[in-house]
Formats: C-alpha cells, structure tokens, sequence
C-alpha cells in the first residue's frame, strides 16, 4: 500500500507536464508539443471539439508551447465592464484541458482536488462536456494502451466560491486504475479580469492527489494555466534629420534637404511637395491567443465563429497639437498619409485641418500597417509618416514642440477594454519631427555697450523679392564678452529688396543691458537672402559723454564698415 502511495506521489509530481505546468526538469524526457503523435499524447492540450478527447478525434488537440504561461490571452479581453463574464475558451465546444498520468496500480479510492487562484470554475449542470456543464474528470484506461480501453467522465464536487472541485474515483470497474492510466481534468474559467487584464497577470491551477478518508496528501503540483499579455504596441518616433527644411524660396510652400548625405534613409530625401516628418511602428506579440484560447490574436476583427470578444473594433490615429497640415488640409492637393508597401502604398488621413491630421483605420489597413514591419525587417521606425503639401498654401511651423501621435484602438463588446492606447497614460509622450524654414543665419562681431565711445549701426537687407510668413523672420541672440547670452528677441522683417536698420542701443532695448566691454550677436533669418552690414560710428558731443535726453546735434562722424575684411565670412546657411 505504501508502495503505491509513493509511486503516485511521484506520478503527479513529474508528469504533470505541458502547457499549463511550470517548466521543471521532467519535461526534458518527453518529446515537446510540436511532435505530438497520436500514440502518445505527454503534454497539455487546449480540448477544442465535444467529442472523443483522443484517438480519431487526435486532431482536436491543440497542443499550448508556453510551459510557464499557459495559455497567452490578450488584456484587451477582459478591459471592459462585463470583462469578469469572459468564458476561457469561448465556444460551446472548446475547453481546457489538463493531463496526469498515473505510476503504478493504486488498490485504494483516490481523490484529485484542484483549486484555482485568480479565477473561477465554469460550473454548471450536465452529463456530459457542454458548456452549462461542471469540470469533468475523464479517464483514459489500461495504461497498455492509453488511446483504448475504459473512458469514463467523472462530475466534479465544487465549492460554492467556483474556485475548487474536487473527484473520486478508482474503485469500480469503470475507473479502475493501472500504470500508466491518464487523466484529463476538462474545464472552463471565468472571473479573471482581475488577474488578466493587467499584462503578466497568471492563474493558477493546484492539483492536490490524495486517498479518499486520509487527509494527508500524496502529491501536489501547481500549474499555470492561463496568463494575459498585450497583443501589440505601437510606437512613435521623430526623423532625428536636422537637414528637412521648409523652402522659404518657394514661399514656404514646399521642402528642401539642405545637406542631404547618404547616410540617410531613402523616405528622408523629400521631393519638393513631400516630407517624412516621423514614423509608426506596430509591433505584434507573439503567442497571445483571442478568447478561443488556440487562434492566434490579430490586428482587426476576426472571422473565428467562436471568438465572443474580439470582434467589431473600431481604431483611430489621431496627430495634433502641432502638426503643420496648413497646406495639406482636406479638399486641398496635399495630405498626411502612412507610406506602406515599402513605401509604394500610402494611407492618407480622411480628415486634416491645419494642425490636426485623423485616420479610421479599417481591417484591411491595419493588417497591412502590422505586416510592414515584417515587410521591411524592421522593429522600429517602420512606417513613414508624410506631409504633402499642396504648392500653393504656406506650410505653417507652429511655435512649441513637433506634434503629438496617439492611436487609439477600441472594441465595442462590453467585455473587452474600450479604449486601447499608445502612448499609454504611464509611457512617455512621443512627439514627431517639426520643421523650421531654411534660411542664414549671420555672426556681428562688434556689439557697443551702452557705456562705449562708438556706436553700432546695422543693416540688415533681404536681398530678394519673397518674404516669409509673419512680422519677426529676422532674429537676434546678444552675448557679452565672455560668451554669456544677455538675451533674444525679434528683430523684425524686411520687405521685398529691403533694409531694416538698428542701432546698438535698439538691440540692446530688446534683448536685455550691456553696460561695459563688447558683444557679439547672432542674426538668424528665414529670408532665401540676407545681407547684413554692420557699422560703427564714434557718438559726437554732447553724446560723447552719454548726456541723458540724447543728442543736441546731429551725429556726423563718418560709419567704419565692419561687415568685409574685418572678420572673415560672417553668414552661412
């Protein structure tokens, strides 16, 4: 009798093996799920059809590869407010299955108790496997031939939690046991939103072996037999390229790369009308099932007749904040489109206004936006996002950061989670690139202090007839003579062929004191071309001496012009 204890102690402890146990050492003695034959079944299997679990029906075996997991399923599934009523598998036919085997000829009534943590049974009348029925015990006879012999389904006794059922069996001619005998504990979940709806969440089977009227137990094992994950991430990135500019000599209606190079990517050498301006990657998890427990989950409604969940999704990539679409708005030439098929396809925005671009996605598109990533062998940066302007409205450059992406994927089952999105509310905000309009940008290397015997006269000319959008595309940053910045601040924008003259003591009422020593002052523009001519002229009598209430007679000192040979090229693009 003894002997018999042992060997079963043993049994439960080294054969309770497959997709729903944890990975232990054991497993290595069998062949893995993916050799599965039908003369011999050593592992768990997700039961997929009412009718006999092996031999000719071997086919509705669905062998689970995640030792440690169990089944995969998908947070999405139980995010909603009916996300607890989730039945795991769905379908009236499909239950999960796990397997023991028995070492030795046990002569006493034996008892199998499992006991679920993080979910309950789906426990209801019946006499056979249907989907009001309770968790059934079914045993496959003479350990000779295990795919033959006895087969009988063994109701189950639960706890009115739904959390643990327990089955007698051994001592009949039905249930009588050999060596090698196996088991199937076939059963459903449900309430485990809990525990699913968070990625990594885990429930656990424990599978306690014992001998009827003894209370000590012989052998116990505690399984994972389902566990969720997300199904796929999406992420956003910007360019990274410096060199994409807005072609203030087309008006700001168009692109320009200043210094393309051929480190880069093929989609970040825009034409004239169209710029990539940031990416979109979505990556799929492997291994995660929908709620049949055995189909693998994809991006867009399913066509499986037994997924209750996820079906009827609705999806939406929204760009906004800062988005530059003022030429490539809607009913416009231009758009905002996904660049796909390697980029030979493109999926435009059905709504753009000026800073805000919208896509609904449909099932066919979001399939293809999953397969690009493989298609291209990348993980990231995998889909380029373009603006295409129109040539004939001016690109707008908004005064903060690039915009803001979010996609937004909702089921409309109740069960499932309304809204899925990324970046998460815990992620980092992912922002796109945002382009600035090309330009010069000029050193002046002799700024006066207030306090200076001379003073500086600057001329700044758009030697050209386009003038940029607004009243400040000339700018000026003033540092004193220790490199320190003292300030910035708009300069203002000279017309067609035009000159905009300051003096030392205009630039230093806007951009902060300088009261000893000499400046320098960086001069940026949007202008397609700029001359800027800087001159000194020495303060005459009484402003020699900086009377207060300014000067009683013209300044007639002669203007020194600093602008050539003094310092080598001062302007660059």
């Amino acid at each position: 009798m003894r002997k018999n204890n042992v060997l079963l102690a043993a049994a439960i402890t080294a054969t309770l093996i497959g997709s729903m146990s944890a990975s232990y050492a054991e497993v290595a003695n069998y062949p893995p799920c993916s050799t599965v034959v039908a003369a011999s079944i050593p592992c768990n299997a997700l039961f997929t059809g009412n009718t006999d679990i092996i031999g000719a029906s071997i086919a509705g075996i669905v062998p689970i590869p995640q030792l440690s997991q169990g089944v995969v399923y998908g947070t999405h599934l139980f995010g909603g407010s009916l996300g607890d009523n989730v039945q795991l598998p769905s379908g009236t036919d499909n239950y999960a299955v796990v397997l023991l085997t028995i070492e030795g000829t046990p002569s006493k009534r034996l008892q199998i108790r499992a006991t679920l943590d993080g979910a309950q049974f789906v426990v209801g009348n019946g006499v056979t496997p249907n989907e009001a029925a309770p968790p059934f015990l079914r045993f496959k006879g003479t350990g000779t031939n295990p795919l033959t012999g006895p087969q009988s389904d063994l109701n189950a006794s639960c706890t009115s939690s739904k959390t643990q059922c327990q089955w007698q069996f051994g001592d009949d001619t039905t249930t009588k046991l050999t060596n090698k005998d196996e088991f199937y504990i076939i059963y459903k979940l449900t309430k485990a939103k809990a525990k699913l709806e968070t990625a990594g969440g885990q429930v656990t089977m424990k599978v306690d072996l014992g001998v009827v009227g003894n209370s000590e137990i012989m052998g116990t094992k505690t399984i994972t037999v389902a566990s969720s994950q997300e199904p796929f991430k999406v992420f956003f990135e910007e360019t990274g390229n410096p060199y994409i500019k807005i072609a203030v000599a087309t008006e700001s209606k168009g692109f320009v790369t200043q210094k393309p190079t051929a480190s880069l990517p093929d989609e970040e050498l825009p034409s004239a009308s169209d710029a990539v301006f940031g990416y979109m990657s979505i990556v799929k998890e492997e291994g995660v099932k929908i709620d049949d427990g055995y189909t693998d989950w994809t991006l867009g409604e399913t066509s499986v007749p037994t997924s209750l969940v996820d079906d009827t999704i609705k999806t939406t990539l929204t760009i906004d904040e800062e988005g530059q679409f003022a030429a490539s708005q809607t009913g416009s030439n231009g758009s905002v489109y996904l660049w796909t098929n390697n980029m030979t396809d493109q999926i435009k925005a059905e709504s753009v206004q000026e800073t805000t671009a919208v896509w609904e996605l449909n099932d066919s598109e979001l399939k293809t936006l999953v397969g690009e990533c493989a298609l291209r062998a990348k993980t990231t940066k995998c889909i380029p996002i373009v603006i295409k302007a129109d040539g004939t409205n001016i690109i707008n450059v908004p005064s903060e950061g690039g915009p803001k992406a979010v996609f937004n994927l909702s089921y409309k089952k109740p069960e499932s989670k309304d809204e899925i999105l990324f970046p998460g509310a815990d992620d980092p905000e992912q922002r796109l690139s945002r382009y600035r309009q090309d330009g010069i940008s000029c050193w002046v290397y002799n700024v006066p202090s207030s306090n200076a015997i001379d003073q500086l006269n600057l001329r700044i000319i758009n030697d050209s007839t386009i003038v940029p959008p607004g009243d400040d595309c000339v700018k000026g940053t003033l540092y004193d003579m220790t490199g320190i910045q003292v300030g910035t601040a708009a300069l203002g924008c000279p017309g067609p062929n035009a000159t905009l003259y300051l003096t030392s003591d205009d630039i230093i009422d806007k951009m902060g004191p300088l009261t000893s020593g000499r400046g320098t002052m960086l001069i940026t523009s949007t202008l397609a071309k700029m001359e800027v001519l800087a001159m000194l002229r020495l303060k005459s009598p009484p402003c020699f001496n900086n009377v207060p209430g300014g000067c009683s007679v013209p300044n007639t000192n002669p203007l020194t012009n600093l602008s050539t040979g003094a310092h080598g090229v001062s302007c660059f693009n």
